[in-house]
């Protein structure tokens, strides 16, 4: 999935595109590759376009960043550079990565952390993002954690650290693995939380949810984190699946 957005600059226009990547985050990200001002097409250039790839060939297959600028273009080593210097804020940027806004990230991230998340698979495995491979540890029990699923597998990997990872079907034959590594030993609980804020990040990113929605019953505008009523994250991303304020 491509989100392209245009953006002007001097006498630019500037194509940012963002790609969908299955990875277990399901996050959808700006592309990393140099945004490169072609003086000649007045348009932000990808590695992969006709005329970066002449002049890479031109330059040779170690060209840097410095080689390509004598090209006569304008580089910056990625979109995140170039949106600073065209005056977007910090949040606005982290906005158009993840489309959290900053109440959101600040929430799920501490969720997060007050869970001892350390990591999972698609941030240690590199080149996995796709979640075909699993972390290497030592299972030691199994958790049941959902219905009509196969138990999540728990133990130690190398260094100590708790490891919980399971399985999901994507396809008729295909699936993806997600290992959650914890400073503690997981609990059930702690897996349903961790799942509850992956899924709240799908919906920002992949669903187009905004934070604020309006309720389906009062009419009323909410925050999603106002919603009343809620024991737990896992009532709330019900909640707001459904468009739900609690009332």
């Amino acid at each position: 999935m491509h989100i392209d957005q245009t953006i002007q600059y001097k006498s630019y226009t500037i194509r940012l595109e963002h790609t969908e990547t299955p990875n277990r985050n399901h996050r959808v990200t700006i592309n990393s590759a140099p945004i490169i001002l072609s003086k000649r097409t007045k348009i932000a250039l990808s590695h992969n376009d006709p005329d970066i790839k002449a002049a890479m060939e031109k330059l040779g297959k170690n060209a840097s960043i410095e080689d390509l600028q004598k090209t006569g273009a304008e580089v910056f080593k990625n979109p995140h550079e170039f949106l600073k210097h065209i005056g977007f804020s910090e949040d606005d940027i982290l906005y158009m990565e993840d489309r959290l806004d900053k109440r959101s990230r600040n929430y799920l991230d501490a969720v997060v952390r007050n869970l001892g998340v350390l990591g999972t698979n698609a941030d240690l495995n590199s080149g996995d993002m796709f979640g075909y491979k699993g972390l290497e540890f030592e299972k030691e029990f199994q958790l049941q954690v959902w219905m009509n699923a196969s138990e999540v597998d728990c133990g130690r990997d190398k260094d100590g650290n708790w490891v919980a990872e399971y399985c999901v079907q994507t396809d008729i034959d295909d699936f993806c693995i997600t290992s959650i590594v914890f400073n503690h030993k997981p609990t059930k609980k702690d897996i349903l939380i961790y799942k509850a804020v992956e899924d709240i990040k799908f919906l920002f990113s992949c669903r187009g949810k905004e934070p604020e929605f309006t309720c389906w019953e009062c009419g009323r505008k909410s925050h999603w984190l106002d919603i009343k009523c809620c024991d737990s994250l896992v009532d709330r991303l019900v909640y707001f699946k459904d468009s739900y304020c609690g009332c």
